[in-house]
Protein backbone atom coordinates (compact mmCIF):
# COMPACT_ATOMS: atom_id res chain seq x y z
CA UNK A 1 0.00 0.00 0.00
CA UNK A 2 1.49 3.41 -0.88
CA UNK A 3 2.32 5.77 1.56
CA UNK A 4 0.16 8.83 -0.42
CA UNK A 5 -2.83 8.94 -2.39
CA UNK A 6 -3.41 10.83 -5.80
CA UNK A 7 -6.83 12.44 -6.09
CA UNK A 8 -8.59 14.45 -8.03
CA UNK A 9 -9.45 18.12 -6.45
CA UNK A 10 -13.10 19.35 -7.02
CA UNK A 11 -11.75 22.53 -9.21
CA UNK A 12 -10.66 20.07 -11.96
CA UNK A 13 -7.20 21.72 -12.05
CA UNK A 14 -5.26 18.86 -11.50
CA UNK A 15 -4.41 16.38 -9.10
CA UNK A 16 -2.88 16.57 -6.12
CA UNK A 17 -0.77 13.61 -3.42
CA UNK A 18 -1.89 13.23 -0.18
CA UNK A 19 0.03 11.09 2.16
CA UNK A 20 -2.07 8.44 4.69
CA UNK A 21 -0.57 10.13 7.70
CA UNK A 22 -1.52 14.09 6.58
CA UNK A 23 -5.37 12.48 6.08
CA UNK A 24 -5.36 11.11 9.54
CA UNK A 25 -3.93 13.96 11.45
CA UNK A 26 -6.87 15.61 9.88
CA UNK A 27 -9.30 13.23 11.36
CA UNK A 28 -7.33 13.36 15.01
CA UNK A 29 -7.30 17.45 14.47
CA UNK A 30 -11.31 17.07 13.92
CA UNK A 31 -12.37 15.00 16.86
CA UNK A 32 -9.88 17.40 19.00
CA UNK A 33 -12.18 20.50 17.71
CA UNK A 34 -14.90 18.71 19.35
CA UNK A 35 -15.40 19.47 23.37
CA UNK A 36 -16.01 16.05 25.14
CA UNK A 37 -14.62 13.73 22.94
CA UNK A 38 -11.01 12.91 21.59
CA UNK A 39 -9.40 9.72 19.27
CA UNK A 40 -9.31 6.38 21.78
CA UNK A 41 -5.56 5.74 20.88
CA UNK A 42 -3.77 2.17 22.14
CA UNK A 43 -4.82 1.12 25.59
CA UNK A 44 -2.87 2.88 28.58
CA UNK A 45 -1.96 0.28 31.19
CA UNK A 46 -2.34 2.74 34.38
CA UNK A 47 -6.03 3.31 33.01
CA UNK A 48 -8.25 0.86 34.45
CA UNK A 49 -11.49 1.93 32.35
CA UNK A 50 -9.98 1.38 29.43
CA UNK A 51 -10.72 -2.05 28.28
CA UNK A 52 -9.88 -2.00 24.74
CA UNK A 53 -6.96 -2.26 22.78
CA UNK A 54 -6.61 -1.32 19.11
CA UNK A 55 -4.24 -1.17 16.59
CA UNK A 56 -5.00 1.75 14.61
CA UNK A 57 -8.26 4.44 15.78
CA UNK A 58 -7.84 5.69 12.96
CA UNK A 59 -8.42 4.25 9.44
CA UNK A 60 -9.31 6.25 6.18
CA UNK A 61 -10.13 4.14 2.94
CA UNK A 62 -9.64 6.39 -0.25
CA UNK A 63 -12.16 5.19 -3.30
CA UNK A 64 -10.71 5.31 -6.81
CA UNK A 65 -13.15 8.08 -7.12
CA UNK A 66 -11.67 10.21 -4.81
CA UNK A 67 -14.15 10.09 -2.00
CA UNK A 68 -13.23 8.63 1.52
CA UNK A 69 -14.83 6.75 3.46
CA UNK A 70 -13.19 7.04 7.53
CA UNK A 71 -13.49 5.02 10.25
CA UNK A 72 -12.91 6.48 13.42
CA UNK A 73 -12.77 5.03 17.46
CA UNK A 74 -13.03 7.65 20.15
CA UNK A 75 -13.55 8.10 23.57
CA UNK A 76 -16.25 10.47 25.01
CA UNK A 77 -16.56 12.20 28.91
CA UNK A 78 -18.94 11.34 30.96
CA UNK A 79 -22.54 13.28 30.75
CA UNK A 80 -22.29 13.95 27.29
CA UNK A 81 -25.65 12.90 24.95
CA UNK A 82 -23.65 10.53 22.49
CA UNK A 83 -25.51 10.86 19.05
CA UNK A 84 -25.57 14.64 19.47
CA UNK A 85 -21.92 14.20 19.96
CA UNK A 86 -21.07 11.68 17.10
CA UNK A 87 -23.04 13.65 14.91
CA UNK A 88 -20.60 17.10 15.49
CA UNK A 89 -17.53 14.51 14.98
CA UNK A 90 -18.72 13.46 11.85
CA UNK A 91 -19.80 17.47 10.57
CA UNK A 92 -16.50 18.34 11.44
CA UNK A 93 -14.18 15.34 9.89
CA UNK A 94 -16.30 16.46 6.61
CA UNK A 95 -15.92 20.53 7.32
CA UNK A 96 -12.58 19.30 7.68
CA UNK A 97 -11.63 17.36 4.58
CA UNK A 98 -13.47 19.76 2.39
CA UNK A 99 -11.63 22.50 3.37
CA UNK A 100 -7.92 20.93 3.40
CA UNK A 101 -8.15 18.60 1.09
CA UNK A 102 -11.30 19.29 -1.65
CA UNK A 103 -12.91 16.08 -0.85
CA UNK A 104 -15.59 15.30 0.82
CA UNK A 105 -16.17 11.71 3.14
CA UNK A 106 -18.49 9.41 1.83
CA UNK A 107 -18.95 8.04 5.50
CA UNK A 108 -17.87 9.16 8.68
CA UNK A 109 -17.94 5.67 10.85
CA UNK A 110 -17.89 6.40 15.09
CA UNK A 111 -16.95 3.26 17.42
CA UNK A 112 -16.97 4.91 20.86
CA UNK A 113 -14.98 3.18 22.98
CA UNK A 114 -15.21 4.66 25.97
CA UNK A 115 -17.16 7.00 27.94
CA UNK A 116 -16.41 8.99 30.99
Amino acid sequence: MADYVIIDNYSRLGKKGISRRTLKTIVAKAVGNVAGASVAYKKNAKDPMSVFQIAEPITVFLRKDGLVDVQLSVNLDAGVKVVDLCEKIQSEVANSFRAMVETVPVSVNIKVLRIG
